[in-house]
Order: C-alpha cells, then sequence, then structure tokens
C-alpha cells in the first residue's frame, strides 16, 4: 500500500513509500525523509521519538486523497 507524509507547513516537501503496514511506513519515512531533515530543517531539534510521532500522525494512507473512493 502507498503511505504518504508531507512536512508541516510552510515546506512542502512529500514523501511516498510503499508499505505493508503503518509501523513499516513509519520506518520508511524516516530513512527517506532524513537527508531532507538534515538539509532543510537543520534548525529543527526533536527527538526520534517526537519525529515518529510526528510521521505517525500527518501520514496518509492509500495515496493522495483525490483518489480515494467516495461512499455513495
Amino acid at each position: 500500500m502507498e503511505y504518504s507524509c508531507q512536512c508541516p507547513p510552510p515546506c512542502t516537501y512529500e514523501i511516498k513509500v510503499e508499505a505493508n503496514n503503518d509501523d513499516e511506513a513509519v520506518e520508511k519515512i524516516m530513512q527517506a525523509g532524513a537527508t531532507h531533515i538534515k538539509e532543510a530543517h537543520s534548525d529543527m531539534k526533536i527527538s526520534e521519538e517526537q519525529m515518529r510521532s510526528m510521521v505517525r500522525s500527518n501520514m496518509k494512507k492509500g495515496g493522495c486523497a483525490c483518489m480515494a473512493k467516495k461512499n455513495p
């Protein structure tokens, strides 16, 4: 399944990963975003656990919301 996570505003950086479950997605997003965090947000001083929590609360499952099937 596809998961995505976007940095909080005003940053527009988005990471998309394929994962089998939420835990795997969080780990993959954190790995994929590590370079971006160091380069674009070097002044952000939060713990790995805080970052993990932020990723988990901001990530979306199933790709773009515009592709989500609407209930009739």
